[in-house]
């Protein structure tokens, strides 16, 4: 395993403006009923309550909320001016989609009615899109449809939650797992056990932390919800469990194993955290990045004799090649959408590089060109910008690039080192951990000026940053 594995994305993000995108993901999920074979539909009635001028200077939170009891909870910005609602589901083809426009004149409540097969489960999302029609938003709730009746579907606004961040703090092979809020304040000791917890994975509405622990003799993943921080075992396998990637949500999950002699990459979901495998290899799979819904998942593999990376989606799991090189290709970083992977490459001469690539024909694009070292992409959201670690100017810095010419922009400017940028899904913020103190600590910095702020600010050393799904 490499010593410095530094992200693992899932795409969605807080912003500077408190903005998060969101999709729960319930794929492969059993169905106990089809459409029945008279074609009587089911009914689904959405009502939203959009967001009023006054509400211009405070974040909101999106809330889906269901009949039979399924709720999720995201930020939505006050502006949105459309809502594209889509219905998926087992028994169901081609997705059902309607969107909803914002009124000229803001009115308060939308109500909007859907014929559905009926079925369980069924999946209805939300995105939400600013007035370009970039997605800004996410949100979804699953429900049980049935013929002939209504079901009752409801979104609405809500103050959200602070953004947080989170990392590991302490001595070596005895390190802790935080959770605090973006400026420092509302610090969590989510682990609390005196065996090594690392790797910590942040879930994009923050209320959930993964992370790597050998409190039972050998590492294994545990997850926690801001509920109550109560660490929750989900790998328990006498061989090593590393890296996790958690879903935007946190319900699932995507991690490397030995387990089968050899590391493989694993995908699982909260209801019971059931181990499924997705990459069947002799060779080394690791370093998996998950989708925002938990759909897609990216990772690294030896098995064409130097590594490569690798993309499968949740209809089958069947690994596809994305990189063809005789160079390493490693570390990906995975778009919300999964279509959109950006990763370290060796191809150009020995000097690593950052390349990024779309679903539509995989072509890679050189995004970094120095002839220093270029490690560790995390991307935002929409796969439109990266963060990434460089030494092209004598020693460790934050650069940060975006799709308009890829451009790099130096964050940091300092003589110590700066390692492991974690980037929010628009691009907006950055977190890494920096020794300028004379310890490794946490600092973040806003795109509207670049000023890092130490948030950890501890006698320990504090580092492997996580705004979200790393």
């Amino acid at each position: 395993m490499r010593t410095l594995t530094i992200h693992r994305k899932l795409a969605l993000v807080l912003g500077a403006s408190g903005l998060a995108l969101v999709l729960a993901a319930y794929a492969g999920c059993s169905s106990d009923a089809n459409p029945p074979a008279n074609g009587e539909l089911g009914t689904l009635h959405l009502t939203i309550h959009w967001p009023q001028a006054s509400d211009a200077d405070r974040p909101r939170a999106m809330a889906l909320s269901a009949d039979d009891g399924g709720v999720s909870v995201r930020e939505i910005p006050w502006d949105t001016e459309s809502i594209l609602i889509t219905v998926t589901g087992l028994g169901i083809g081609t997705p059902i989609t309607k969107t909803i426009t914002r009124p000229d004149v803001i009115v308060p409540i939308t109500r909007v009615t859907m014929s559905v097969p009926p079925g369980s489960p069924r999946q209805v999302a939300l995105e939400a899109r600013d007035g370009e029609g970039i997605i800004v938003a996410l949100a979804s709730v699953v429900v049980s449809v049935s013929a002939g009746v209504t079901t009752n579907v409801s979104a609405e606004l809500q103050p959200p939650e602070a953004p947080r961040v989170a990392w590991q703090s302490g001595p070596s092979e005895h390190h802790e797992v935080y959770v605090a809020n973006r400026d420092g304040t509302g610090r969590v000791n989510v682990s609390t056990d005196p065996a090594d917890d690392v790797y910590p994975s942040l879930s994009a509405d923050g209320r959930s932390v993964a992370w790597c622990s050998n409190r039972d003799g050998n590492y294994e993943i545990y997850v926690a919800s801001a509920d109550d921080w109560i660490p929750l075992r989900v790998a328990a396998n006498p061989a090593g469990d590393w890296e996790p990637s958690l879903s935007a949500d946190g319900r699932s999950m995507a991690w490397c194993s030995q387990r089968d002699a050899n590391m493989e990459i694993y995908v699982a979901k909260a209801d019971d955290w059931l181990p499924l495998r997705i990459s069947n290899d002799p060779a080394v799979d690791e370093h998996p990045s998950l989708s925002a819904d938990g759909s897609t998942v990216t990772w690294d593999s030896d098995r064409d004799g130097n590594d490569e990376i690798y993309i499968a989606k949740a209809d089958d799991w069947v690994p596809v090649r994305v990189t063809t090189d005789p160079g390493a290709d490693y570390d990906p970083s995975l778009s919300a959408d999964g279509r959109t992977v950006a990763w370290t490459s060796m191809r150009d001469g020995g000097d690593d590089e950052i390349y990024i690539a779309e679903a539509d024909g995989w072509v890679p694009v050189r995004v970094s060109s120095s002839p220093g070292w270029d490690w560790s992409p995390s991307l935002s959201a929409d796969g439109r910008t990266v963060a990434w670690q460089s030494t092209r100017a004598g020693n460790w810095e934050i650069y940060v690039a975006k799709a308009d010419d890829w451009t790099p922009v130096r964050v940091t400017t300092n003589a110590a080192t700066d390692y492991g940028p974690s980037l929010s899904a628009d691009g907006q913020v950055v977190a890494w951990y920096t020794d300028r103190d004379g310890n490794y600590e946490i600092y973040v910095a806003k795109a509207d000026d670049w000023v890092p702020v130490n948030v950890s600010n501890d006698v320990a050393e504090d580092d492997y940053a996580s705004l979200q799904g790393n």
